[in-house]
């Protein structure tokens, strides 16, 4: 039996052109890409083609056709590269923006007398690419990040357990060129790992 991989790539950084996110999440698809051969992949830029924010259309039911796109997409893939750029302690709001389309009563999470239950498949695979202004850890350190609690918090809502977080700080003294070259490095000996 054949069985193809489906990987979900999604960018959120507004800097479309000297990226740290875009480029290491780039890197990581390109690696899983010649290690998964039949790996079928779709780009989601949020910056580019931003999700729309709901709205009473989306809340009163009326519109949910490109929810419905998105949360078919993120069921059925093995793999999510996530793009996630640290924007004042947080994440961007077209990151946000999509996270709010995705996460859906009934879809992607239910609610039980137990509490709340994750429908999304806990086999699913999410390597998130935080790139920062400061070291990511020392946000952490300090109080301030709220970008690590949320988005795992939020994969863990929909039953996402399998979550790596892979932080770039992007001011110090090595070039853009210097950084990415150790992402690679860093991304093929974790794919080999």
């Amino acid at each position: 039996l054949y069985l193809s991989m489906f990987i979900l790539h999604i960018d959120s950084s507004a800097n479309t052109k000297l990226s740290i996110s875009r480029a290491v999440s780039q890197i990581l698809v390109d690696k899983l890409e010649q290690k998964h051969a039949n790996a079928e992949v779709k780009h989601l830029d949020l910056a580019s083609n931003p999700v729309p924010f709901i709205d009473d259309a989306w809340i009163a039911k009326e519109d949910m056709s490109l929810s419905q796109d998105l949360v078919a997409d993120l069921l059925k893939a093995d793999i999510v590269v996530m793009g996630a750029p640290v924007y004042n302690l947080s994440i961007p709001a077209s990151l946000k923006a999509y996270i709010d389309q995705v996460v859906v009563a009934g879809k992607t999470f239910q609610y039980t007398q137990e509490g709340p239950k994750g429908l999304v498949s806990p086999d699913k695979k999410v390597y998130i690419i935080a790139s920062s202004g400061t070291d990511y850890e020392s946000l952490t350190k300090f109080g301030m990040n709220y970008h690590k609690p949320y988005l795992t918090g939020i994969l863990n809502f929909v039953g996402i357990q399998d979550i790596t977080i892979l932080p770039y700080s992007s001011r110090n003294k090595e070039s853009i060129s210097r950084r990415i070259e150790k992402a690679e490095q860093d991304i093929t000996a974790l794919l080999q790992a």
